[in-house]
């Protein structure tokens, strides 16, 4: 489900019941993820799943966790946390 949300985000659609829906421009996405390798697993999904992978950035490791050096200093318009993985 969060992969699809990030795929989706990438390509500027929403997802609904009915699938995704075109909703507005592309946006960026930032993956935090402890448990999975983002080139040998979730690269791969990603692409399965059709997301434009010039828009989702991944987190490797956090020095300080002080949410304006990590997200940096331009607004970000949406955030999801997924507390599952």
């Amino acid at each position: 489900m969060t992969l699809d949300l990030a795929g989706a985000i990438s390509l500027g659609q929403v997802l609904s019941p009915n699938g995704r829906i075109e909703a507005k421009k592309p946006n960026n996405v930032l993956i935090l993820n402890a448990e999975d390798d983002a080139e040998t697993t979730l690269i791969p999904r990603l692409r399965a799943l059709g997301a434009d992978l010039d828009h989702v950035y991944f987190v490797d490791k956090v020095l300080n966790p002080a949410p304006d050096r990590i997200l940096g200093q331009q607004p970000q318009r949406s955030f999801y946390y997924d507390s599952a993985t």
